[in-house]
């Protein structure tokens, strides 16, 4: 890739990788929240996990891994970064402006009803 393209390509990563991590985060308390709101016996409407408990903590285990890896390897600047302290700036940065946004709107919501 020619140098006069690098930069924007690699500024438009962090913005890649911010997303990455928003859409990540709700799998994290999915994957938190599933072995312990599983109800104790049959209800219906609710489609349990085959094969008990230890298995659905195993499921919800290799889950919350596999998150937690993709969130760690989101926050890593690529090889190439001409200035990995720009990628970071501009990925947690990013992350902190919508995370107060959604902050926000959530308040807001909560205020009108």
């Amino acid at each position: 890739m020619p140098p006069r393209h690098r930069a924007p390509f690699c500024g438009s990563l962090a913005g890649r990788d911010a997303t990455i991590v928003l859409n990540s985060l709700p799998f994290v308390y999915i994957f938190l929240s599933a072995p312990l709101l599983r109800p104790a016996r049959e209800e219906p409407g609710v489609v349990r996990v085959p094969g008990g408990r230890a298995i659905l903590w195993l499921v919800a285990g290799a889950g919350l891994a596999a998150t937690l890896v993709t969130l760690a390897s989101a926050v890593i600047p690529p090889p190439d970064a001409n200035d990995p302290l720009a990628f970071e700036v501009k990925l947690w940065g990013g992350l902190v402006v919508f995370a107060v946004l959604g902050f926000r709107v959530c308040r807001r919501a909560r205020r009108t009803t």
